[in-house]
């Protein structure tokens, strides 16, 4: 089971314990909490979660940067929906991590909530499906100046 700091927060779930993304919030603006964003790098470049204390390790690099993890802090490891994460929180409490929680939902019930998030407006997604999104850089079209006669 997580430590003290999230005692009372959200609800555990096979020793996990998981934060809504209102509470991740609240908690962040009363303290230090740092955020743990593990998406891969292309799926994060749409939205990125608006707080303080945020930092990028996808979960294929999450080996070689362990040690970077701050143990001495409240720690909230977040994804696109809340699953991943909890594969990394289940990893880093064998690895010792106490005070570490989940972000349930992930970005996309922060979003929902419509929590501060920062947007890069020059990526878009397409795909045929749900399933097949991937971003697209969008083209800056160059248009010639429209002078009044």
């Amino acid at each position: 089971m997580s430590g003290e700091f999230f005692s009372g927060f959200g609800f555990e779930s096979r020793g996990v314990i998981n934060i809504s993304p209102g509470e991740a919030l609240r908690l962040s603006k009363k303290m230090k909490v740092v955020f743990i964003d593990v998406r891969e790098n292309y799926h994060s470049f749409l939205h990125t979660f608006d707080v303080e204390e945020l930092y990028y390790c996808p979960f294929s690099d999450l080996s070689e940067h362990l040690d970077k993890i701050p143990s001495d802090q409240p720690v909230i490891i977040a994804d696109a929906a809340g699953m991943k994460s909890i594969e990394v929180v289940k990893i880093l409490q064998e690895k010792g991590f106490t005070n570490i929680a989940n972000l349930a939902g992930g970005v996309l019930e922060w979003n929902n909530e419509q929590l501060p998030v920062k947007s890069d407006k020059t990526q878009r997604m397409s795909g045929s499906c749900m399933c097949m999104l991937k971003y697209r850089e969008i083209s800056k079209i160059n248009l010639p100046d429209i002078k009044p006669e």
